[in-house]
């Protein structure tokens, strides 16, 4: 997995740089239909495996629209071998494995 990825994925600008302060990452998720859902995502190295942690739960959106961005994730980090997990709030979360 590169570094530093931007990408255009179902109506979304995902980008994503990892490790731009020790374990942290930097996510942020632009709506390309409307720029002013604009998302950073706090993310981080997951403590106890191997993997990336994305908390959408810190987010001041509605449930809904947190779990359609969880699903965006969901099917974006599919192609990645590196295990995510998206948390929707502090004990519901998505995996992509």
């Amino acid at each position: 997995m590169n570094r530093k990825i931007v990408e255009k994925f179902e109506g979304w600008e995902i980008y994503l740089n990892r490790n731009v302060h020790m374990y942290s990452h930097k996510l942020v998720m632009t709506n390309l239909n409307n720029k002013k859902h604009n998302f950073v995502i706090p993310c981080e190295d997951l403590a106890d495996e191997k993997g990336i942690y994305i908390d959408l739960g810190v987010l001041k959106i509605s449930s809904e629209e947190k779990k359609e961005i969880a699903k965006i994730l969901m099917s974006w980090t599919k192609k990645f071998s590196v295990l995510f997990k998206i948390y929707i709030s502090s004990d519901d979360f998505y995996t992509n494995k």
